[in-house]
């Protein structure tokens, strides 16, 4: 799949990722919006932004995973917090914070795993679903 995209079509599935709006990662990609919407079109580019956005979500879920852990002892969640002293109010609301972020976030990719295989078992022919 990457080898059938341009660099400029590579640069611009990272510029994707990473701008807040389409027109920014147009601009940042060196493509107009309409060169940009064209693209996302196209299957070897949807596939490779899918795949590409698959990477970066999973970079997120293992640092997300990793803080939340450290979060829930914080919280003395675990037990493994050994600290007899009242926790800062500040760092509480922090670990809280991310720990409902994290939950968020296992919550939504279980939906879209879901959707997925939803949308999977949708498309295949009615003959093949009955077998």
């Amino acid at each position: 799949m990457i080898s059938e995209l341009t660099p400029r079509q590579l640069r611009a599935i990272g510029s994707l990722l990473s701008a807040e709006t389409q027109e920014g990662a147009a601009r940042a990609a060196g493509v107009s919006p309409r060169t940009l919407r064209r693209w996302q079109d196209e299957p070897a580019f949807i596939s490779e932004l899918s795949r590409q956005r698959a990477r970066v979500i999973g970079a997120v879920a293992t640092a997300l995973a990793g803080r939340a852990v450290a979060c829930a002892d914080a919280l003395g969640l675990t037990g493994a917090s050994t600290s007899r002293r009242r926790a800062d109010p500040a760092k509480v609301a922090a670990a809280r914070a991310t720990l409902d972020l994290f939950t968020a976030f296992v919550e939504s990719s279980d939906i879209v795993s879901r959707l997925e295989a939803l949308e999977i078992a949708a498309a295949k022919p009615r003959d093949q679903k009955t077998n």
